[in-house]
């Protein structure tokens, strides 16, 4: 059988991509990028944890029932101290979920939200530093005067 001269003829073949499906593609990568940044701000309770930076008082109570607010992505009062027998109220008024965690597991709220309130009595001295586990920027100290 005689052999075929080879083609000079070269076949290619190249996938055009329609105007269609280039804008579909584009769409989509920009509805991903929307989810992530409104995941973050929702995560982050939407200041992206910009006031964790102000400074604020420490705070001394000589008071029996005390309230620290849990607010977006901070704690207010951030320091306070107290005497032994004191009723420490959170009170959860912020838009994301938050817990309050003692870094030693003398105490942990779980995640709560707003209008919840987390209540713990502090009969034994000692400084307590907590946090929320959701926000590790949320963190707050809590001295137990005898």
């Amino acid at each position: 059988m005689p052999k075929r001269p080879k083609s000079t003829h070269r076949r290619t073949h190249r996938r055009r991509w329609k105007t269609s499906r280039v804008l579909t593609w584009v769409g989509l990568a920009c509805l991903a990028i929307a989810i992530v940044v409104l995941g973050f701000f929702a995560f982050t309770g939407g200041d992206g944890g910009s006031r964790r930076s102000v400074r604020q008082t420490p705070v001394v109570s000589d008071e029996p029932h005390v309230t620290v607010d849990v607010i977006d992505n901070d704690f207010e009062p951030r320091d306070l101290t107290v005497r032994s027998g004191t009723e420490v109220t959170w009170s959860f008024e912020g838009r994301a979920a938050h817990d309050v965690t003692d870094d030693r597991g003398a105490f942990e709220s779980g995640t709560l939200r707003r209008g919840d309130e987390f209540v713990m009595t502090f009969d034994e001295p000692g400084t307590y530093y907590y946090y929320c586990t959701l926000h590790h920027v949320m963190q707050g100290t809590l001295v137990v005067q005898p």
